[in-house]
């Protein structure tokens, strides 16, 4: 059974929001710099060193990143060590556990795909075209002429997200991770770099990952039985396998666009394994990967 919550609230027009994209670079690695802090000082509490599992206790109810943080001295808590995503990987079973899952994965990707679109894209875009966006369905906002108005829709469907998101965690026993509402300033930045027109006008409504959350797993087979129940626990919109098809750089992740009464969430699901290697890339590293992500290709 899906589950959906009435969003409440009316909308009001704003200024129209741009960004120089000069600064588009400098706005974006200041921010993902601190997005790396705040999830090295909550996965540190969390994610053992020594083995794929976690503990699903007080730290499941953990639903907001951007909290102050601990101080350095309280519970003199074991230093964990690096681990990078092939290390990850093994201690997770390897492709061949991956594999397993790879019948299930495809299902649900032929269930969700339009394919008439996919063969109109395919005839216009050969593969040897650099693409900045590989979404398989054409999803977008309702439309809104600026930012300010898309973000005070984003505001009144957050409590029914996070309501649902808890709920979802709490029936396949795994972490909830809730961030607040991405910040104005990196959606318009984003927006300004995939979505400006050639007469320069910007579709912020193509933005769907203002509200977001990623759901933590032990195992890979938590994480496929994760994915089964999302699809019918949830309206989902959008489905990227990247367990199946990681990126260059080895991250993975199950990425899902999610429709919440006509609004569209983003929702991750991956392993504690994988995030714990995140934190431990090189800030080159996770530039690039934010650059991906800003393109269509990455987390």
């Amino acid at each position: 059974m899906r589950h959906n919550s009435t969003i409440q609230g009316g909308r009001k027009k704003g200024k129209k929001s741009e960004i120089n994209e000069e600064v588009f670079d400098e706005i974006q690695s200041r921010i993902m710099s601190k997005i790396d802090e705040l999830i090295s000082e909550k996965v540190n509490s969390i994610l053992d060193s020594r083995s794929s599992n976690f503990s699903i206790g007080d730290e499941k109810k953990i639903t907001n990143m951007e909290t102050e943080p601990t101080s350095s001295n309280e519970g003199h808590k074991e230093q964990e060590e690096p681990i990078s995503y092939e290390d990850a990987l093994e201690k997770l079973g390897g492709v061949k556990t991956i594999t397993e899952y790879k019948g299930l994965s495809d299902g649900i990707k032929a269930s969700l795909i339009d394919s008439t679109l996919m063969k109109e894209i395919d005839k216009l875009l050969p593969p040897s075209v650099d693409r900045l966006a590989r979404s398989t369905r054409h999803i977008n906002q309702s439309y809104v002429a600026d930012i300010d108005e898309l973000f005070e829709t984003s505001e009144n469907v957050f409590p029914s997200f996070k309501h649902l998101i808890e709920g979802f965690a709490e029936k396949t026993n795994s972490m909830p991770m809730i961030p607040k509402l991405k910040s104005k300033e990196r959606a318009s930045a984003k927006a300004a770099f995939k979505y400006r027109g050639d007469n320069g006008t910007v579709a912020n409504y193509r933005l769907n990952d203002i509200v977001r959350a990623t759901v933590v797993f032990a195992t890979i087979h938590d994480l496929y039985k994760g994915l089964e129940e999302a699809i019918t626990y949830f309206t989902v919109k959008e489905f990227n396998d990247r367990y199946q098809e990681p990126l260059d750089g080895g991250y993975r992740d199950i990425q899902l666009v999610i429709d919440i009464d006509g609004y569209m969430c983003e929702l991750q699901l991956t392993t504690g394994l994988i995030l714990r290697a995140k934190k431990y890339i090189r800030p080159s590293q996770l530039r690039s990967e934010s650059a991906s992500c800003c393109s269509g290709k990455g987390p």
